[in-house]
């Protein structure tokens, strides 16, 4: 999903395999994952994640904290490298939804990494399709070599 202050940018679904990078986006406060692009340049199209969705950052990824009352911002170390996309606070419409659990059990929204990130799909989530009496699941994954 792409997160509601991206719902006017244009956007497409992740491809397995596919590089994203954290990304800001022109005429929005937020963050969200893009095609990379030389540097400087701002993206004009979204790549959404679907929830279950599992990704792995090229290096340790950080997020940003604000501090209070100092209007500055420092990075902070996650701890991991893999992550898998989630939607939360559903139930607030006023913020923003898309995170990303790591498998160090942190929950990071995306609009509070630091962006220029890299990371790759490694896994899509299932998909099912009913029809009539019969269901069909299909899952997809990928390979990576030389992963530590």
């Amino acid at each position: 999903m792409c997160d509601y202050s991206l719902h006017l940018s244009l956007s497409r679904d992740a491809e397995l395999g596919e590089e994203l990078v954290v990304s800001r986006f022109l005429g929005t406060y937020t963050k969200g994952f893009a095609s990379p692009l030389p540097k400087g340049e701002y993206p004009d199209c979204a790549v959404c994640l679907k929830p279950g969705t599992e990704i792995v950052f090229s290096e340790n990824v950080y997020e940003e904290k604000f501090i209070l009352f100092t209007g500055f911002i420092r990075k902070k170390k996650v701890g991991s490298c893999f992550a898998t996309f989630r939607q939360i606070d559903l139930n607030n419409p006023c913020t923003h939804h898309d995170a990303l659990e790591f498998d160090n059990g942190r929950v990071i929204k995306i609009s509070n990494l630091v962006a220029g990130q890299k990371a790759f799909v490694i896994q899509l989530p299932a998909s099912k399709s009913l029809s009539d009496k019969s269901s069909k699941v299909t899952v997809t994954t990928i390979e990576l070599e030389n992963v530590q």
